[in-house]
Protein backbone atom coordinates (compact mmCIF):
# COMPACT_ATOMS: atom_id res chain seq x y z
CA UNK A 1 0.00 0.00 0.00
CA UNK A 2 1.32 3.43 -0.93
CA UNK A 3 -0.03 6.76 0.29
CA UNK A 4 -0.18 9.32 -2.50
CA UNK A 5 1.21 12.73 -1.60
CA UNK A 6 -0.41 14.78 -3.00
CA UNK A 7 -3.63 12.83 -3.56
CA UNK A 8 -4.83 12.52 -7.17
CA UNK A 9 -8.22 13.40 -8.66
CA UNK A 10 -9.89 10.58 -10.58
CA UNK A 11 -13.14 10.10 -12.42
CA UNK A 12 -14.76 6.87 -11.23
CA UNK A 13 -18.02 5.06 -12.03
CA UNK A 14 -19.59 7.01 -9.12
CA UNK A 15 -18.24 10.43 -10.17
CA UNK A 16 -15.30 12.59 -9.19
CA UNK A 17 -13.09 11.25 -6.38
CA UNK A 18 -9.86 12.04 -4.58
CA UNK A 19 -7.47 9.08 -4.43
CA UNK A 20 -5.29 8.82 -1.31
CA UNK A 21 -3.85 5.29 -1.56
CA UNK A 22 -2.85 2.73 -4.16
CA UNK A 23 -2.64 -0.99 -3.39
CA UNK A 24 -0.42 -3.24 -5.50
CA UNK A 25 -0.74 -6.98 -4.91
CA UNK A 26 1.83 -7.87 -7.55
CA UNK A 27 2.34 -8.46 -11.23
CA UNK A 28 -0.72 -10.70 -11.76
CA UNK A 29 -3.24 -8.27 -10.26
CA UNK A 30 -4.68 -4.87 -11.14
CA UNK A 31 -3.71 -1.87 -9.08
CA UNK A 32 -6.41 -0.90 -6.57
CA UNK A 33 -7.08 2.81 -5.98
CA UNK A 34 -8.59 3.88 -2.65
CA UNK A 35 -10.73 6.92 -3.42
CA UNK A 36 -13.07 9.20 -1.49
CA UNK A 37 -16.04 10.32 -3.58
CA UNK A 38 -16.45 14.09 -3.74
CA UNK A 39 -20.25 14.14 -3.60
CA UNK A 40 -20.90 11.59 -0.85
CA UNK A 41 -17.58 11.25 1.00
CA UNK A 42 -17.81 7.47 0.64
CA UNK A 43 -14.60 5.47 0.47
CA UNK A 44 -14.38 3.11 -2.51
CA UNK A 45 -11.62 0.91 -3.86
CA UNK A 46 -11.52 0.85 -7.64
CA UNK A 47 -9.60 -1.38 -10.03
CA UNK A 48 -7.20 0.25 -12.43
CA UNK A 49 -9.56 -0.28 -15.37
CA UNK A 50 -12.40 1.61 -13.61
CA UNK A 51 -10.66 4.94 -12.98
CA UNK A 52 -9.27 7.75 -15.13
CA UNK A 53 -7.00 10.53 -13.91
CA UNK A 54 -8.36 14.08 -14.09
CA UNK A 55 -6.86 17.17 -15.63
CA UNK A 56 -3.55 18.64 -14.53
CA UNK A 57 -2.84 21.99 -16.14
CA UNK A 58 0.77 22.07 -14.93
CA UNK A 59 1.63 19.11 -17.17
CA UNK A 60 -0.89 20.05 -19.88
CA UNK A 61 -3.22 17.08 -19.27
CA UNK A 62 -6.63 18.61 -19.85
CA UNK A 63 -8.74 16.18 -21.83
CA UNK A 64 -10.89 14.30 -19.31
CA UNK A 65 -12.85 17.16 -17.73
CA UNK A 66 -13.20 19.17 -20.93
CA UNK A 67 -16.85 20.05 -21.36
CA UNK A 68 -17.64 19.31 -17.68
CA UNK A 69 -16.99 22.62 -15.88
CA UNK A 70 -19.05 21.64 -12.83
CA UNK A 71 -16.54 18.88 -11.99
CA UNK A 72 -13.56 21.14 -12.60
CA UNK A 73 -14.95 23.76 -10.18
CA UNK A 74 -15.07 21.14 -7.43
CA UNK A 75 -11.42 20.22 -8.03
CA UNK A 76 -10.32 23.85 -7.94
CA UNK A 77 -12.29 24.54 -4.74
CA UNK A 78 -10.66 21.57 -3.03
CA UNK A 79 -7.18 22.67 -4.17
CA UNK A 80 -7.70 26.16 -2.69
CA UNK A 81 -8.85 24.65 0.62
CA UNK A 82 -5.86 22.28 0.68
CA UNK A 83 -3.41 25.12 0.08
CA UNK A 84 -4.93 27.11 2.94
CA UNK A 85 -4.71 24.08 5.25
CA UNK A 86 -1.06 23.52 4.32
CA UNK A 87 -0.22 27.17 5.04
CA UNK A 88 -1.85 26.93 8.48
CA UNK A 89 0.03 23.70 9.20
CA UNK A 90 3.37 25.26 8.24
CA UNK A 91 2.72 28.23 10.53
CA UNK A 92 1.87 25.89 13.40
CA UNK A 93 5.02 23.81 12.76
CA UNK A 94 7.19 26.95 12.81
CA UNK A 95 5.77 28.01 16.17
CA UNK A 96 6.28 24.64 17.88
CA UNK A 97 8.80 25.00 20.66
CA UNK A 98 8.83 28.80 20.61
CA UNK A 99 8.07 30.54 23.83
CA UNK A 100 5.98 33.65 23.95
CA UNK A 101 6.95 36.16 26.62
Amino acid sequence: MLQLNPPLWFTTPKGLALCHFVIDYGIEHDLLWVCFQQDTGECWTWENSDVRICDNASIKRNTILRGRPELLRGVRRHQRESLADRADTKKAEKNVGRRRY
